[in-house]
């Protein structure tokens, strides 16, 4: 029954993407991420800055909705 309600309705992505953002902190913490990736190659490095737009575009709220205050 928690099984059914983690996986509908994008819980189980916020999980995930939660414990992305946890494992990145706790590797940040003894080196930071953008000096690791700066002493990379420059295919390795192209391919994270690809992978994070592609991130943006595929997870990203693209509808135009009002500004919430518009009607007051």
């Amino acid at each position: 029954m928690i099984w059914a309600r983690i996986t509908a309705g994008g819980v189980l992505l916020a999980l995930l993407l939660i414990a992305l953002l946890i494992s990145v902190e706790i590797i940040d913490e003894r080196r930071p991420v953008w000096e690791r990736l700066a002493a990379q190659p420059l295919y390795v490095r192209w391919g994270v800055y690809y992978l994070l737009i592609f991130g943006l575009i595929v997870l990203g709220t693209w509808q135009g909705q009002a500004f919430v205050y518009m009607q007051f």
